[in-house]
């Protein structure tokens, strides 16, 4: 028998959680990852659920009886997160977290390959990632229950990737495949892909070329200097060299 997910889109138009500049509405962003989720699990031989098809706003004890009548075999909630009561930015506080009733049992395993799939898939976390948290929609479901909060609509570099569709595309099959991950069902592996690099970025990596702190990619190793390339993630490693070799440089100038 297929696995049931009910998938809960947060709010609606009675809720209007958004962005401060407006161009963010959450209830809006909500559904269109349900909608873009939906099919994906269907497509892995799921059955899904949506607690709302369209801007309506169903009461939090509403969402989880429809999940408890229609049996569902998970539940998880969609949104994004807010930090600040001063309704203004906050670039300090961004990424992806999770919540669950207790951080244990089947809903911790649940939110735990929820978490795996997003880092997998290059989405940025926040502080301890799974939290607990006494909401309705997880205190009063009957099966294992999370509630994504995807990044935060208070960062303006938050909202501009939640605004970005190729960015939620990422986001719908990370979720996606973390819902298969936990009930052990194969999954498609993402493609990160990678922007193509700003103006300022090809200029400094010209001056660090041309300064003898790192190399352009393709050229001959052996001369102990760090390779860039605009795909490769920029480990902690990486980061080191390339300030101690930029140190050595100005040393050696002075």
């Amino acid at each position: 028998m297929s696995k049931k997910i009910c998938l809960d889109p947060g709010h609606g138009t009675q809720e209007m959680n958004r962005s401060p500049d407006s161009t963010y509405i959450e209830h809006e962003f909500a559904l269109d990852m349900a909608k873009r989720i939906r099919p994906l699990l269907e497509k892995r031989g799921f059955d899904v659920k949506l607690t709302r098809e369209d801007a309506s706003t169903p009461a939090l004890s509403t969402r989880a009886s429809i999940a408890n009548v229609w049996g569902a075999d998970l539940f998880v909630s969609l949104h994004t997160n807010a930090v600040g009561g001063g309704g203004g930015w906050n670039d300090d506080v961004r990424g992806w977290t999770a919540w669950v009733y207790r951080l244990n049992g089947e809903a911790r395993r649940a939110a735990d390959a929820l978490l795996e799939t997003a880092k997998a898939a290059g989405i940025h976390t926040f502080s301890a990632e799974i939290y607990p948290g006494n909401f309705t929609v997880l205190a009063n479901t009957t099966m294992p229950a999370v509630l994504i909060e995807y990044l935060f609509h208070t960062s303006q570099a938050d909202v501009a990737l939640l605004k970005d569709s190729d960015y939620r595309k990422r986001l719908a099959l990370a979720t996606a495949n973390g819902i298969c991950r936990y009930f052990g069902v194969a999954y498609e592996e993402p493609e990160v892909e990678v922007s193509a690099p700003s103006r300022w970025a090809q200029e400094a990596a010209q001056w660090a070329i041309g300064n003898g702190i790192a190399k352009g990619y393709g050229d001959p190793d052996g001369d102990g200097l760090v390779e860039y390339n605009w795909q490769t993630p920029m480990t902690f490693e990486r980061m080191v060299t390339l300030l101690y070799q930029y140190d050595q440089r100005r040393r050696a100038e002075e």
